[in-house]
């Protein structure tokens, strides 16, 4: 009897010993880098003062996609400085 109470004492211990390693909900996953957050200080134009802009990679990846996007949806007179714009 002695001998089946101590061994059920250890399994419950070991048991409980293991409970951490097989599903904590609280121990910290394994992020995305997409999910980082980068800030970035920004001036505006006109403005000596910069502000400080705060978002994950994937936005600022988006927002360079965006304006890259823009440029290449543009004519291409509008690059070229008014004294050249017919020599190419």
């Amino acid at each position: 009897m002695r001998i089946q109470l101590l061994g059920s004492a250890v399994l419950a211990l070991s048991l409980v010993a293991a409970a951490p390693a097989i599903g904590n909900p609280t121990a910290p996953a394994k992020k995305d880098p997409n999910e980082k957050i980068i800030c970035k200080s920004e001036g505006t134009v006109g403005s000596r003062i910069r502000e400080r802009i705060c978002k994950t990679r994937a936005e600022w990846e988006l927002g360079r996609s965006k304006a890259r996007d823009v440029l290449d949806g543009m004519p291409k007179e509008q690059f070229q400085s008014p004294d050249r714009a017919g020599a190419i």
